[in-house]
């Protein structure tokens, strides 16, 4: 059987669904256990199904805390990137490789490159414009 990562909404909806059903379930039990004279035992299945959501809400964060705050890709990422840059023609130099992530799959990313002086605007331009499908192969 293979896993496949889920994205982060499907993960939430998930978890979502686990809060309710865990609520419900403990919510009839509970309206069982009041007819029977157990009153005490209301605060404590409320703070059970409090204790459940809030773990379930720090499991969230945990799996997005990347997106959240934009970490940024491994450093052989750059190292690919600095690699395909180097190899366009025209290209002398790359520099200041900035990149985070923006999602599960989205990287955003900017450099600097290095032409030969005298280079025409629009020559610079051309070489600067590095077709996207050589970096979409190394995500």
């Amino acid at each position: 059987m293979r896993l496949e990562k889920r994205g982060a909404a499907v993960t939430a909806q998930l978890i979502t669904l686990a809060e309710m059903e865990v609520a419900y379930i403990t919510t009839l039990i509970t309206i069982v256990l009041l007819s029977r004279g157990y009153t005490f035992l209301d605060p404590l299945i409320s703070l059970l199904i409090a204790v459940f959501i809030v773990i379930s809400g720090l499991y969230l964060i945990r799996d997005n805390i990347g997106c959240l705050i934009g970490h940024a890709p491994p450093r052989e990422f750059f190292e690919q990137v600095r690699a395909i840059a180097l190899s366009e023609e025209g290209v002398l130099g790359v520099h200041e490789i900035v990149a985070e992530y923006g999602g599960p799959n989205i990287i955003n990313m900017g450099l600097h490159i290095e032409v030969k002086g005298g280079t025409l605007i629009e020559e610079a331009d051309r070489i600067a414009v590095v077709p996207t499908a050589s970096f979409m192969s190394i995500l």
